[in-house]
């Protein structure tokens, strides 16, 4: 029997410094992996693990500045 897995869920983002800046919340767990592409057909790329140890965490990509598009997504581990 499979088990049943809720996501977290983006509740905000904003730039800071011309950074994306997330805030996610969910339940709380050992790690939500945060990816990104800059292209939807190619392959991700790990950026880090956030914990949720009172049920949000928060993520900037300080490396967004370099591309011109970026895609993100968060997968629970």
């Amino acid at each position: 029997m499979g088990k049943l897995v809720v996501p977290p869920t983006i509740s905000s983002v904003l730039l800071s410094n011309g950074l994306p800046q997330f805030w996610l919340t969910g339940l709380a767990r050992p790690s939500v992996q945060i990816q990104a592409t800059t292209n939807l057909a190619a392959s991700w790329l790990i950026l880090t693990n956030l914990v949720f140890t009172n049920g949000t965490s928060q993520f900037i990509d300080s490396d967004a500045s370099t591309q011109p598009a970026k895609y993100y997504r968060a997968m629970v581990q």
